[in-house]
């Protein structure tokens, strides 16, 4: 019976990464009970890294689609979360990737 208390906190951190969710040690959870508030210091401590595009402001004569367009032509190879954003927004409206000269 000794062995039920770790097999049940081992299930947890498990079924924790499943959803990403990282617990370091068993015994953080066991001290779970004991909490009352949660303070998350950090920008980013809950998003996940998928930023979207919000509003395109145009300037001059290009519309929305075409600035867009261009962004996701200029960034689509590019790995990081904010290039990858204006890719998938273009896409997700259909929009071809502009060739500039």
């Amino acid at each position: 019976m000794a062995m039920l208390g770790p097999i049940s906190v081992l299930n947890y951190l498990q079924i924790l990464s499943r959803h990403g969710i990282l617990v370091k040690d068993g015994r953080v959870l066991e001290s779970l009970r004991q909490v009352d508030t949660v303070v998350f210091d950090k920008t980013g401590t809950l998003t996940l890294e998928q930023p979207t595009v919000g509003q395109i402001h145009c300037l001059g004569d290009y519309d929305e689609n075409t600035l867009l367009s261009y962004a996701a032509a200029a960034e689509y190879r590019q790995p990081h979360p904010i290039a990858q954003c204006h890719f998938v927004a273009g896409n997700h409206k259909g929009l071809p990737l502009r060739q500039w000269h």
